[in-house]
């Protein structure tokens, strides 16, 4: 079975097409054991790349001999998943790969858990040797979308953002962590 990502009416199927197209090419390049899609309602930025949560930090005030408690983002050196509302999940897809049987469709079950749990769920720990791709719906009247990867390889972990935007056609607009000519040529190299 080849990979396909589900589409909702809300989006572009140009949009999907070239993601589809990105998810083909990085599973051809890497043949990684596993390949997730994760549809994100409507658009994200590249502030949830590497984004592992909101959590406690303390601080001393001047004015002040105790210590105090803020909120603020994590960003960690061991990439966890990013927390995403679980209402903003439209929906995974999982594909894997064993000696036994060639890429075929998993299903598997939703975990909810709270976010602060995310500061402690690395991405490594979860698979050795995978793809994770975030991509957003709402393009057919967004105009604009993006696609989140993070690749495990062992206890490396690759991770890169990509923001489109459609005029007449889709346009890689910005990327973090990834040079544009490569995220042009995963676009356009895909097996057919």
């Amino acid at each position: 079975m080849s990979i396909t990502l589900n589409t909702h009416a809300s989006d572009d199927p140009a949009f999907v097409a070239l993601i589809n197209q990105i998810v083909l090419s990085l599973d051809r390049e890497y043949d990684p054991e596993e390949v997730r899609a994760i549809e994100i309602k409507n658009w994200f930025d590249h502030k949830w790349l590497k984004f592992s949560g909101i959590g406690r930090v303390s601080f001393h005030h001047s004015r002040d001999s105790h210590h105090q408690t803020a909120l603020d983002e994590f960003f960690q050196e061991r990439i966890t998943f990013p927390p995403f509302n679980p209402n903003r999940i439209l929906g995974e897809q999982c594909w894997s790969y064993d000696s036994s049987k060639p890429r075929h469709l998993v299903h598997r079950k939703k975990r909810r858990q709270h976010s602060s749990w995310n500061l402690q769920r690395r991405v490594s720990q979860f698979a050795s040797s995978a793809l994770f791709i975030w991509y957003s719906s709402g393009t057919d009247t967004n105009d604009r979308g993006s696609v989140m990867v993070y690749r495990v390889d062992g206890d490396q972990v690759d991770t890169w953002y990509a923001s489109l935007h459609k005029a007449d056609v889709w346009k890689l607009d910005r990327t973090k962590g990834i040079e544009r000519d490569l995220v042009e040529s995963l676009m356009e190299n895909a097996p057919s």
